[in-house]
């Protein structure tokens, strides 16, 4: 038996030989009482996604802070224009479409013709003669008609004679016209005017010697019309014969 401890106590001797020989730990000794480290991922037999994360899902997202405190996060501003509109000018366009639409292109008046004025008119009045040694009155009438864009004219005795000519404006308002027969015309009436002075005065008329005419036309504002003809004409035989007439519309 005393051989047994000694041969136990030798083997104990060169286990602590040999112990001593070996070269220092790298980490600190195990202590019993703590656990051993083991590397994630690989030898954790618990935590299977680190060890195969195809397995798992994407992380968590964490909550937004502004949901959890909303007091930590301050709102936006409200829209001043809300707030106060008459901070904000209205659209025009809005409140009134018309004001913002394109205006009609006008059409060139140089384009257009001209708007006609034609009036009608059937005067009536008396004719006044008189000359040397004669002195007479006679009804007489005129069918007028009058193109006052056109400037020009027409009128009609009651005998049948047809006298043509111009017109032209007297004054601003536009309601008076001196009217200037042709050179056709203005023979025709001188020849009437000395065919009345020779049957008046009982002489034989010869030839027109001279002549002067005055004729104007005024519009009335009841739509009427007035005609003043002055004519003075000097005939061989009968010598000077005057003629007037105040003729107005029937």
């Amino acid at each position: 038996m005393l051989r047994n401890v000694i041969a136990a106590a030798a083997s104990f001797a060169l286990l602590g030989a040999l112990a001593s020989q070996a070269a220092p730990l790298d980490r600190p000794p195990f202590n019993g009482g703590d656990s051993i480290p083991i590397e994630p991922g690989i030898l954790d037999p618990v935590n299977d996604c680190l060890r195969f994360p195809q397995l798992c899902g994407p992380p968590e997202v964490p909550p937004d802070p502004c949901a959890l405190n909303p007091d930590l996060c301050q709102p936006e501003p409200p829209d001043p224009c809300l707030v106060n509109p008459q901070l904000c000018e209205p659209d025009l366009c809005e409140l009134s479409p018309a004001l913002c639409e394109e205006p009609p292109i006008a059409e060139d008046p140089g384009n257009q013709p001209p708007e006609q004025e034609v009036f009608d008119h059937s005067l009536a009045g008396n004719a006044k003669l008189k000359g040397e040694g004669f002195k007479t009155s006679e009804p007489y009438t005129l069918l007028l008609s009058f193109d006052t864009t056109a400037r020009t004219f027409s009128a009609m005795d009651g005998a049948g004679n047809l006298y043509t000519g111009n017109l032209t404006p007297k004054g601003k308002k536009g309601v008076k016209f001196s009217l200037f027969l042709d050179d056709a015309s203005g023979d025709a009436f001188s020849a009437d005017v000395a065919g009345r002075g020779a049957a008046a005065s009982g002489r034989t008329a010869g030839s027109v010697l001279g002549e002067t005419s005055k004729l104007t036309l005024k519009l009335n504002e009841d739509g009427s019309a007035s005609l003043k003809i002055k004519s003075e004409v000097l005939v061989s035989g009968v010598g000077e014969v005057v003629f007037k007439a105040n003729l107005l519309s029937q």
